[in-house]
């Protein structure tokens, strides 16, 4: 809505309630007979509106918009860590990273090198204890190894862990990021790693059945991103990943 509309709106709706008072206190005087203290209420309220005048109510407005548009600025300016004062984000190295390169504190990332889902019950106790609104899970890369490859049994793992989260912290929002992908030289080395896409499937199809947000992060990677190992990130990559998680939890 423009803001000469949104004036307007304003002004009309003061008037509207205002005319809404007198009208239920005319209602009132009908049955009694008798001017009921309302509709002397909203003469006086009336009168009162009608004394203002327009550059009075349009610097209310401004008063008003200004408010507004700082709160707005200071919240879009909250850092990393303010913004999950309420979160935790639970991952392997790739996750560790968000630590490792101070873009969150440690004890906001509950990660592990080498960490594959099967082992991940201390850290899900950790932040059961934690008792956060929001859980970002990031794991997939080390369980394509561990599993053989078995996209099923690692979405049967993961529906676990959702699960147990869930009932643990009912009201706690829980979120699934996409495994992301490795370069050439990475597969070279561990042929395994060809099925990343096919447990991005299962990752999604999980997320749907279980009715939590899967965020979809391996769009935001390029080659200039990439460590020497073709698996994972330099520090310039991990704002795009923490601002992609940010927008769908609305942190």
């Amino acid at each position: 809505m423009k803001k000469k509309q949104k004036k307007k709106a304003w002004l009309c709706a003061c008037i509207a309630a205002v005319c809404v008072s007198m009208i239920s206190a005319v209602h009132i005087q009908g049955e009694s007979g008798k001017e009921p203290l309302q509709l002397a209420d909203g003469r006086e309220e009336l009168k009162k509106l009608s004394e203002r005048t327009v550059p009075e109510i349009e610097e209310k407005i401004r008063e008003r918009d200004l408010r507004e548009e700082q709160e707005q600025t200071k919240r879009e300016n909250r850092t990393p860590n303010e913004k999950m004062s309420d979160a935790v984000l639970l991952g392997d190295s790739r996750a560790q990273g968000f630590a490792e390169y101070e873009i969150l504190d440690q004890s906001r990332v509950l990660a592990k090198i080498g960490i594959s889902l099967s082992e991940t019950e201390p850290y899900i106790e950790k932040a059961i204890g934690l008792n956060p609104g929001k859980i970002f899970l990031s794991y997939g890369l080390n369980d394509l190894g561990a599993d053989g490859g078995d996209s099923r049994k690692f979405k049967e793992e993961y529906r676990g862990i959702i699960r147990k989260l869930r009932e643990a912290l009912p009201s706690c929002e829980i979120y699934v990021t996409t495994i992301l992908p490795v370069q050439q030289k990475a597969l070279d080395q561990n042929p395994v790693l060809a099925h990343i896409e096919e447990f991005n499937d299962a990752v999604r199809a999980l997320c749907m059945e279980e009715r939590v947000t899967c965020i979809e992060i391996g769009d935001l990677v390029s080659e200039e991103f990439y460590e020497p190992d073709g698996e994972h990130f330099s520090r310039d990559f991990y704002p795009l990943w923490f601002e992609r998680m940010a927008e769908a939890a609305e942190l």
